[in-house]
């Protein structure tokens, strides 16, 4: 059984297309009308992801995915353009299936300034002049904790409701939310990777995201998975094989493992948005 210190050896990464050099599912890339979960899809400005799942609120449908998929990693603003499929794989504004509603920004870790307070940093002064004085060259700085992130997530509200429908590519329809035990077979299907299949192996994993250009996020209280992934498999539905049970939002992973969000923290997050959760 893996643990949770097994994971923190790797620095995962947030994992969108950027290459055709994996081995590619031309199906999930093509251009769906309707749409459904598991296939291409992004922001305008980004290259390709995966579409989760379609949900509702308000009896509206909306797309859920994640940030760094449909909402550019913080940069993009309410009311942008989501295509499908995504741009690298030729989706254009003519693709508009979507307009970006809501999404949890992610802190990173230089986000979170030198700290202002006043014990903390008289203390690391004295310390420092301790130093000086010993001729060390070493110098100490007060940081308030690093920030942390539970859900990577984002949606987008339909344009057309008439062309959104509530399956995941090659499993159907997706069942109810659920929790599910260590050692629980889990499916998916990825805009790159197609129909993938694993086990979950650690709950409760802390992990360091390189969330692209050098910037570190932190996310706790995920789930992590013995399953290979691959760029543009981000957004993701993970579910449990026997019945489709829906209970991860796929956003990253390394060489050996995929990693997830919870789904409860993903719609507690999405309640949470503007309108409510049908």
């Amino acid at each position: 059984c893996k643990t949770a210190s097994d994971i923190g050896e790797a620095l995962a990464e947030s994992i969108m297309s950027t290459d055709d050099s994996t081995v590619l599912s031309k199906e999930t890339r093509a251009r769906y009308r309707p749409i459904l979960g598991g296939i291409s899809i992004a922001h305008k400005d980004v290259t390709a992801g995966t579409l989760g799942m379609i949900i509702y609120k308000n009896g509206d449908p909306f797309i859920l995915s994640n940030n760094h998929v449909i909402a550019n990693t913080n940069k993009a603003k309410i009311g942008d353009h989501i295509y499908q499929p995504g741009p690298f794989d030729g989706g254009t504004e003519e693709d508009t299936v979507a307009r970006l509603h809501d999404f949890v920004p992610i802190l990173h870790i230089d986000d979170e300034p030198i700290s202002d307070c006043k014990v903390a940093n008289s203390i690391i002064s004295l310390l420092n002049r301790t130093a000086r004085l010993l001729g060390s060259k070493t110098r100490l700085y007060a940081r308030r904790p690093f920030p942390t992130n539970l859900v990577d997530c984002a949606i987008g509200l339909v344009c057309d409701p008439k062309n959104a429908i509530d399956k995941i590519m090659h499993h159907g329809v997706p069942g109810n939310f659920v929790t599910i035990p260590i050692g629980e077979k889990v499916i998916m299907c990825g805009r790159t990777s197609g129909i993938a299949s694993g086990e979950f192996v650690v709950d409760d994993a802390t992990v360091r995201v390189n969330m692209g250009g050098g910037r570190i996020a932190v996310f706790e209280d995920q789930m992590t998975f013995d399953m290979i992934c691959q760029g543009g498999d981000s957004g993701s539905i993970i579910m449990r094989e026997r019945d489709n049970g829906v209970t991860s939002l796929l956003f990253a992973g390394s060489a050996r493992y995929t990693i997830g969000n919870k789904i409860f923290n993903v719609i507690k997050s999405v309640e949470s948005m503007r309108g409510t959760l049908a």
